[in-house]
């Protein structure tokens, strides 16, 4: 009989360091209620590899499905365990799944999950992982086993979906579960994969397939609000492919209703927190709000090409939506949790995207012979043109004269569209394609934008303004204090300490300066980072060298800089005069608040604040935040607290 005498000697001998077992100890330890204390410890204290392997052993025999989730994410969360013991404990997952499947099906679901985490991270035998996701007698399992399943073949497709051997099993077990719940939801979305497989002549019928599957998971109450908007986004596709401008706008109406309710899902989601949906997938989804606007109440001459940047943006959408941190406890060399992002293939639909791309850009222009011929040819192709496969010769011309152009579209495509132009013109063309690939790095990847400048070998190729309009962006604005106050040589002078301190402090946080966007304001500056940029070193390394940065400027200079910083995110656009958007203002704003402070006053905005320094992550300083007061949500870094601010509660 356990004892409270029991427990608490438990308790003393978990929490030492070691802790203080013996291996049966360990075993029983782990397959009981304290498992997830003993898993903390286990990540946290250097423990002989027997005691390992025994907890482990112990875990696999685990039966309470509470206890063996929360243990799971412990183990998960530590980078030194996953890295040293993450085989075998994928291995105590998988054997933790075949001994309850029988009489503990919730629990074998979870061992599943866990293996499915590691297999997706790579650690572990995945095909092992994938064999358990696919029973041969799917309507022998157990109602609740089967229902979690459609989830986990979900996240499997999303990682191994391009590969034929390994997906057709998937799809398989998850058509046979198509009556579960979340089935119909996970269906069309694979659907949506394929149709970037399908090919122009067949992506139509594979959407069509996608968009009922989505309208069946919606009828049913399968992630509703979610299902309606990949579902309403399908149809702007659908309508731009048929010419229908009635069904453009009222996807424009759907999407842009739908968009509130898809925020306010994932405020308040009660998905596990690896696959949690990303915030930044809605400003995918504004983005296609953006072209639905485009289209204007008129269909264009080239509306068919919209079909494209709106399919695009669908894909780009479940990208983020769907993009993982399976396992915490792996991080990038920067110290971010991994993120494993969907395996889609999008050839098509980039190809098609820069042939509109081209299409516009040569819209633009005083017609020339050139011009018509590229234009006629685009025509041509909205007729269901086959381009042939070019000679030798004009292979070679355009891959030393267009050789992005060429990669992008294929052979094939490249020489019907613009093998025909001379020099001059094929040049602009192949800068078309590099500004397009460009854009494209800015909301994947900005380290690709200075790739694209090593392989020109020349910079001014790639306009690094060109980020495209509608781009989640990382906002940072700075308040010199007092400046109005300053004579102009003292101006100039803190303006040229500022701008040096902005940018060693960028460059000690291991944040890239070359990729931030500033926009002078005279008394300080706005900064906009692309959304590839490291939110948390913004939000902590960042500010922290700030200050370092402020402090040595007083020891050194006599005039102080004296700065308000603050940091927002959202959707900004750029027009033909600049860049414009809410989180700009809300930055600027921030920044310019009376918080009482004497050399720096930090402040992050709301929407900040929850999806970065909320969760704790270890180089911010997230105890350190107190919320100001007014009606602006948002919070300080506390150095000096401002009149009323409270300090913030944190999450148990």
């Amino acid at each position: 009989m356990v004892t409270r005498a029991g427990i608490d000697r438990l308790l003393a001998a978990i929490d030492a360091d070691p802790p203080r077992l013996g291996p049966e100890e360990y075993r029983d330890v782990a397959a009981g209620a304290l498992a997830p204390l003993l898993c903390r410890r286990l990540a946290e204290a250097a423990v002989p590899e027997s005691s390992v392997a025994a907890a482990l052993d112990g875990l696999s025999r685990q039966r309470s499905l509470l206890a063996l989730m929360e243990a799971t994410d412990e183990l998960l969360g530590s980078p030194s365990f996953v890295t040293t013991h993450g085989a075998r404990l994928h291995l105590a997952m998988l054997a933790g799944h075949t001994a309850a499947i029988g009489n503990s099906p919730l629990v074998a679901a979870a061992f599943a999950e866990g293996a499915l985490r590691l297999a997706v991270a790579g650690v572990g035998n995945a095909l092992r992982t994938l064999f358990i996701l696919t029973p041969d007698q799917v309507g022998d399992l157990d109602p609740g086993y089967a229902g979690r399943l459609p989830r986990l073949l979900g996240v499997a497709l999303d990682r191994w979906g391009l590969d034929p051997t390994i997906a057709e099993p998937l799809r398989a077990t998850l058509t046979a579960l198509r009556d579960e719940p979340g089935a119909a939801y996970e269906y069309g979305l694979d659907q949506l994969r394929a149709a970037t497989a399908a090919g122009a002549d067949g992506v139509g019928a594979v959407l069509l397939a996608a968009r009922a599957s989505f309208a069946d998971a919606e009828a049913a109450g399968e992630d509703d609000v979610d299902a309606a908007l990949y579902g309403a986004g399908l149809d702007a596709v659908l309508a731009f492919f048929h010419g229908d401008t009635a069904g453009i706008r009222a996807a424009r109406v759907t999407v842009g209703e739908l968009l509130g309710r898809h925020v306010m899902a994932l405020r308040n989601s009660h998905v596990p927190a690896w696959r949690r949906p990303r915030i930044e997938a809605t400003y995918a989804w504004s983005r296609l709000v953006a072209v639905l606007d485009e289209a204007g109440t008129e269909l264009a001459q080239d509306v068919w090409l919209n079909a494209w940047t709106s399919l695009d943006t669908v894909l780009e959408a479940y990208t983020l939506d769907r993009a993982v941190v399976p396992v915490a406890g792996l991080v990038d060399p920067d110290g971010f949790p991994r993120l494993v992002r969907p395996v889609i293939e999008t050839g098509l639909s980039r190809r098609w995207m820069l042939i509109a791309q081209l299409r516009r850009a040569a819209g633009q222009e005083q017609a020339t012979p050139h011009l018509r011929l590229l234009l006629d040819r685009i025509g041509e192709l909205a007729t269901g043109a086959e381009p042939a496969t070019p000679g030798a010769e004009v292979q070679q011309r355009l891959r030393t004269a267009a050789p992005c152009l060429t990669a992008e579209l294929g052979p094939p495509l490249a020489a019907f569209v613009a093998g025909g132009l001379e020099a001059t013109p094929l040049k602009a063309v192949e800068q078309v394609a590099l500004r397009d690939a460009q854009q494209r790095a800015w909301l994947r990847e900005p380290a690709t934008v200075r790739l694209l400048e090593q392989e020109t070998g020349d910079a001014t190729v790639i306009d690094r303004s060109a980020r495209p309009a509608g781009a989640f962006t990382y906002v940072v604005a700075v308040s010199i204090q007092d400046f109005a106050a300053r004579t102009n040589p003292e101006r100039m002078q803190l303006r040229s300490d500022l701008y040096r301190i902005l940018a060693t402090a960028f460059q000690e946080a291991r944040l890239d300066w070359d990729t931030i966007e500033q926009l002078d304001r005279g008394a300080g500056v706005v900064l906009l980072a692309p959304p590839g940029t490291d939110a948390v070193a913004l939000g902590g390394p960042f500010l922290r060298e700030l200050a370092a940065c402020l402090t040595e400027q007083a020891r050194h200079y006599r005039l102080r800089l004296k700065l308000r910083v603050a940091v927002a995110q959202g959707l900004c656009h750029r027009d033909e005069h600049g860049w414009l958007g809410e989180p700009i203002e809300e930055a600027t704003r921030l920044a310019a608040r009376d918080t009482g402070t004497t050399t720096l006053a930090c402040i992050v905005s709301s929407g900040f604040y929850d999806t970065v320094i909320r969760h704790g992550y270890r180089r911010t300083d997230r105890d350190e935040f107190v919320a100001l007061p007014g009606t602006d949500r948002a919070f300080m870094l506390a150095g000096d607290p401002a009149p009323g601010s409270t300090r913030v509660p944190v999450p148990p």
